[in-house]
């Protein structure tokens, strides 16, 4: 199965989304490691401004894997690779 994994360096990273006024908040932190399906990835970053973290360019933030449904495991919510 494809999933798109945060790299090590942007653990942390603020992910922020504007409001109907237009001003920022902070949606979520990003963790390290963590897996998001294609689905997953595409509303995260629908709306998505990494400003926060200097971050221009979001592909730079994921990178694509295959892993196993089987191999992967949640730990608080979120999913990693066993």
């Amino acid at each position: 199965m494809t999933y798109y994994k945060v790299l090590p360096q942007f653990d942390q990273a603020q992910v922020l989304k504007a409001r109907r006024n237009g001003k920022l908040y902070i949606d979520r932190f990003l963790i390290a490691n963590e897996l998001y399906t294609p689905a997953e990835y595409h509303k995260l970053l629908k709306g998505a401004d990494f400003r926060g973290c200097g971050i221009k360019d979001n592909t730079i933030i994921f990178e694509k894997i295959e892993a196993s449904k089987n191999k992967t495991y949640f730990f608080f919510g979120a999913r990693f690779e066993g």
